[in-house]
């Protein structure tokens, strides 16, 4: 089963990419609207995709990254 975490501070950004990802099959779709609530629900969903906006609340979206590259995941983002 697909599973996708949308991290955006806009809500009708992350509607509109829930939307798209359920019409690509994915049925777990996890959403966070701030950097720093990132890590915790990575660690605890593990999803085959995350959606990263750069420009978040709390913690940049390229903090996010280099922090989610130290985990030795497979996750797309």
């Amino acid at each position: 089963m697909k599973s996708a975490l949308i991290v955006d501070d806009h809500p009708v950004i992350r509607s509109m990419i829930k939307f798209v990802l359920r019409e690509l099959g994915f049925k777990r779709i996890h959403e966070a609207t701030r950097g720093d609530e990132v890590l915790s629900m990575f660690r605890e969903h593990r999803p085959d995709v995350l959606l990263l906006d750069l420009g978040l609340p709390g913690l940049n979206g390229l903090d996010v990254l280099d922090r989610i590259k130290s985990e030795k995941t497979r996750c797309r983002v």
